[in-house]
């Protein structure tokens, strides 16, 4: 604003923000904001892109970059709901729109939506340190990974047809290969550059049943030894176990010491989850009590203002999963379909540790200097344990007596479609 053009400019200046709702964190702690609202409703957003064009009166303000990713993982929660992540494509396409809309309503002279097509060689402050080797990342599609969502074209693992999805075509489940079978329950495994995939058929049916999976990823002679909720010990020590209790009750849970995200501590404050990660995250451990931790991350961090008033840290679980059909909502992890007798889950490997599937690497500690070792897995091993609903107790058992060592790769499959939020920003765009 100190710059005056003379008359040998002919073009002048222009100020050119990138202004996402998100960041940076005053936008939401301000009060200011806070109060403020567009025609959309209360929005923060519109009171800061309002604040920034009377700080440029007299030019014309661009908003070179906005917008909201589709991923699963959330990086940054905000709090009018248009947050770093954690929207599925329906939302992310809702949210686009009314972004679009308050940057004209704040009399910004234009606005480029980011961005045309999904980037999976991007990297968020959340997962980066879990992305390695970080010249791999461009092989496979990280669903934790907010900024690898935000394209009007999505980018997805697996071919065209016959990728798995919950809710979809059962024939497609059921032609996962079989890793284990029972008296009566089966279990089928398979994998993509985007996510792990189980499939259960068989048993007496989710509405008497619940099912709790245990997932081994690296040594059998390393985990917790017993899963949440099964009377017994296993023979194979597992860093992870898939409880699906009921469609509004199922997550992943990690053994704690595999955990390498710090859970809310004291309060959430700078005691609490300031540190971010574990001092000893490792694999290196065995347990038989059965613990597991959720797989909580902070996403907002405790701050301090000029004032001296604090702001707790905020944070999300996860591991817990959606409920639903992929047709419904894009971030849908689960789905019980009745009529064919299946519980189909899809896991991102982001959840799992696994720091490059393409090559089959997974996380099997965190080093005091910060950085995160890595070790190739021989594959993964499972055991399924249906639990009666009402009274307790096993119905049926699956014991992890094979190895799922999925293919590596180092071209990965994958197909592209328009999102939602295409049509959404051409009829925005076409109205005016």
């Amino acid at each position: 604003m100190l710059v005056r053009a003379t008359p040998a400019n002919l073009a002048g200046y222009f100020a050119s923000y990138h202004a996402y709702p998100y960041y940076p964190d005053f936008i939401n702690l301000d009060s200011a904001y806070g109060a403020d609202g567009s025609a959309e409703g209360r929005s923060r957003y519109f009171g800061y892109l309002r604040a920034l064009k009377q700080h440029h009166a007299g030019r014309p303000l661009l908003i070179a970059e906005y917008g909201v990713p589709s991923s699963r993982g959330v990086s940054h929660l905000e709090a009018d709901g248009m947050g770093h992540g954690g929207h599925d494509e329906r939302a992310m396409a809702d949210i686009d729109a009314r972004l679009t809309r308050e940057v004209r309503a704040a009399g910004a002279a234009g606005g480029v939506l980011f961005a045309w097509l999904d980037e999976w060689f991007k990297h968020t402050w959340v997962t980066i340190d879990l992305e390695v080797p970080a010249e791999r990342t461009r092989l496979w599609h990280n669903l934790e990974d907010a900024e690898q969502h935000y394209g009007l074209m999505g980018e997805y693992a697996g071919a065209e047809a016959g990728t798995p999805e919950p809710g979809g075509a059962p024939a497609v489940w059921q032609a996962l290969p079989v890793l284990e079978r029972g008296d009566s329950l089966v279990l089928r495994v398979g994998a993509d550059p985007s996510y792990l995939y189980v499939a259960l058929a068989g048993g007496a049916g989710f509405d008497s049943t619940r099912y709790v999976v245990g997932i081994d990823t690296y040594r059998r002679d390393r985990g917790q030894f017993g899963l949440p909720g099964v009377v017994g010990s296993s023979e194979v020590g597992y860093e992870f176990a898939l409880v699906l209790n009921d469609t509004s009750d199922a997550q992943l849970v990690v053994a704690p010491w595999y955990n390498p995200f710090l859970g809310p501590r004291g309060g959430m404050g700078p005691t609490g989850l300031d540190l971010f990660y574990h001092e000893a995250a490792s694999v290196d451990h065995a347990g038989r009590d059965g613990a597991f931790d959720s797989l909580f991350v902070t996403t907002n961090r405790w701050r301090i203002g000029r004032s001296g008033r604090t702001y707790p840290a905020r944070g999300v679980n996860r591991g817990r999963l959606r409920y639903g059909r992929v047709v419904e909502s894009s971030l849908a992890d689960w789905y019980v379909d009745r009529a064919a007798g299946l519980v189909e889950a899809r896991i991102a490997w982001g959840l799992l540790n696994v720091t490059d599937p393409s090559s089959r690497s997974v996380m099997v500690r965190y080093r005091r200097n910060g950085t995160f070792e890595t070790a190739v897995t021989d594959g993964f091993r499972f055991e399924v344990a249906a639990l009666r609903r009402s009274r307790g107790g096993v119905v049926a058992r699956l014991g992890a007596e094979q190895t799922y060592a999925w293919p590596t790769w180092e071209v990965p499959t994958w197909h592209e479609h328009l999102k939602p939020a295409y049509a959404a920003m051409r009829d925005v765009w076409g109205s005016w």
